[in-house]
Order: C-alpha cells, then sequence, then structure tokens
C-alpha cells in the first residue's frame, strides 16, 4: 500500500463511521499508528443537557465521546501496535479534523458518508466532501450503505494528465497480490468534441477510444510493465462521474482511486470536482489521492 505513515480515522459514531472504522483497520498494516478521532459541535445540544452549565455539558460531552472512543478501539483496532483515541470540541467539525489531522501529522483520513446527491450536496455538502475539497493529506471516503471493499478489483481513473497519474501509482501500490486486478480508465467526456486525424470534422467514436487506449496502455507499460493484472479500459457517452461509477458498479470493483488538485469557494459550490461528485455516487470505497496541497 502507499507509505501511509499515520492515519486518522473520524467517526461521528454513526453506521457509515462504524464501517469506516472497519475497513481501517483492514486497510491499515498493523504496525501503522492509528488516530481515532470524534470532533464534536456542543452548541445545538447545550439544552439537552440543562441543568448544567455550558462548561459541565460540554465536559459531560468529550467524556462520554471519549469512553466509546475507547471502547471502539479495544473492540475494533485491537490487533494494531498502536492506537491513541482523541475527543474534542470544534464549531465545525469537518475543520477540525483537517487541523487535527495535520497536528498529528497524519498522511491520511479515513471516514465514512452516507453519500449525498443533488442539491442537498450542492447546498450543505457533507464532511466526507468537505474533507476532500479541503485536507491536506489522501482521505479514504467509505460508503456506510455497502459492504463492497476489497483490492481485487481496483480501478484508478485518470484524465492523463500529471494529476490523473497520482491516483495510478497510488493505486498500483494498494494491490496486495499479483492476482489483484487494476483497471487503468478513462471517460471521454460527451461534451467535449475531438477533432478527426483525417478529415475535417469530429472524430468517429471507435477512433477516439483507439486513441485514448493507446495513450493509457503506453501508460500502464511505463508504470508497471508488461504486469497482465493491469488492465485499460475507454468509456465514450458519459459523463465522468457516470461513467467511473457505472465501471466500478459492473467491474465489481472493490476500490475507486481518484487524484484531486482541490477545488474551493463559489466553483466547488455550483460545479463540484469529479472527486468530490464520484465519493458521493461510488457504489465501493473511494480513496482521494491529494496530488497538491490542499488550498487555504
Amino acid at each position: 500500500m502507499p507509505p501511509y505513515r499515520r492515519i486518522l480515522v473520524a467517526t461521528d459514531f454513526s453506521s457509515p463511521s462504524e464501517r469506516a472504522v472497519q475497513v481501517a483497520a483492514s486497510f491499515a498494516p498493523p504496525d501503522v499508528p492509528l488516530v481515532l478521532a470524534h470532533v464534536f459541535d456542543p452548541a445545538p445540544y447545550m439544552s439537552l443537557l440543562e441543568p448544567r452549565s455550558p462548561s459541565e455539558a460540554e465536559e459531560a460531552m468529550a467524556s462520554a465521546a471519549q469512553e466509546e472512543l475507547d471502547r471502539i478501539a479495544q473492540d475494533r483496532l485491537g490487533e494494531h501496535a498502536a492506537v491513541s483515541t482523541i475527543a474534542f470540541r470544534h464549531q465545525s467539525p469537518p475543520v477540525g479534523i483537517c487541523e487535527l489531522a495535520e497536528k498529528e501529522g497524519a498522511d491520511l483520513i479515513v471516514v465514512g458518508t452516507r453519500g449525498r446527491t443533488g442539491l442537498s450536496r450542492m447546498l450543505l455538502g457533507s464532511c466526507a466532501a468537505r474533507l476532500v475539497r479541503h485536507a491536506a493529506c489522501d482521505v479514504l471516503v467509505v460508503r456506510g450503505d455497502t459492504d463492497v471493499w476489497h483490492t481485487e478489483r481496483i480501478v484508478a481513473p485518470t484524465d492523463l494528465s500529471d494529476n490523473g497519474s497520482a491516483a495510478v501509482v497510488a493505486a498500483g501500490e494498494l494491490r496486495r497480490s499479483d492476482s489483484d486486478v487494476l483497471t487503468l480508465l478513462h471517460v471521454v467526456d460527451e461534451s467535449v468534441p475531438i477533432p478527426s486525424n483525417r478529415v475535417f470534422g469530429l472524430a468517429k467514436p471507435e477512433d477516439v477510444r483507439a486513441r485514448v487506449l493507446t495513450q493509457l496502455e503506453a501508460m500502464r507499460d511505463e508504470r508497471f510493465g508488461a504486469a497482465s493484472t493491469v488492465t485499460c479500459a475507454v468509456r465514450l457517452g458519459e459523463s465522468p462521474v457516470q461513467g467511473i461509477c457505472n465501471f466500478a458498479r459492473e467491474d465489481g470493483c472493490g476500490l475507486v482511486v481518484v487524484a484531486t488538485h482541490g477545488r474551493t469557494g463559489l466553483s466547488a459550490m455550483l460545479i463540484g470536482s469529479v472527486a468530490e461528485s464520484v465519493v458521493a455516487e461510488a457504489p465501493c470505497p473511494v480513496l482521494v489521492v491529494r496530488n497538491e496541497p490542499a488550498p487555504s
């Protein structure tokens, strides 16, 4: 697997978070330190703990969370050599998780998500989407509504740029045996006109497929040689997000590995990145590989 030196597992004690802890236990080698963390904003729930003072209520919440973290660590992560637990307050839990990851020196965050699509995701965003957007390290997002998780079939979507190749490199390192199949996938964006090499006008779909497949195979050969378990695939007539998620579903993939530069501000709200949309819609866990430092 990629050389992660310290992994932060974020939990809100929900079912998706429980699934994320299970995946983290399987994903991380036993000798890699794990930090199991819960970041909470007590403000909306203070009235539930009256007549305690705000400070007493916050202390009670932190104590209850700490006890639950310790129980989860013992029950779920007992095989790992070094596990620490942290519970603390922050007015924005996603920001708090990012800050804690930097403070702890974590180079991977594992988080669960229910998945969110459409208007609700655009307006509200999810904790996972905000982590993908702002975390300074890689993020592994685990869907809580699926039991699919394995490295037997991994798909690494690439846009054939240097950014996309970061996912290819990470995916190659994640294979646990020679029989694990890695597919390098490119989805030809249906909205982009591809000119013909031979005559005026647009290239025929079969010509586009052949040209893209040649580039994918060159990338494969450069990275992996003639490895028979690294395959290449091209999808046409779909949006990039649809193509990636449909391929993962049809191929029975246990993991999607996608690279991102990160995106913030109005462009993220209105457009969103491919990585964020894949996180919301993929049928299996998604590892988002940070190719550059996250924007502040």
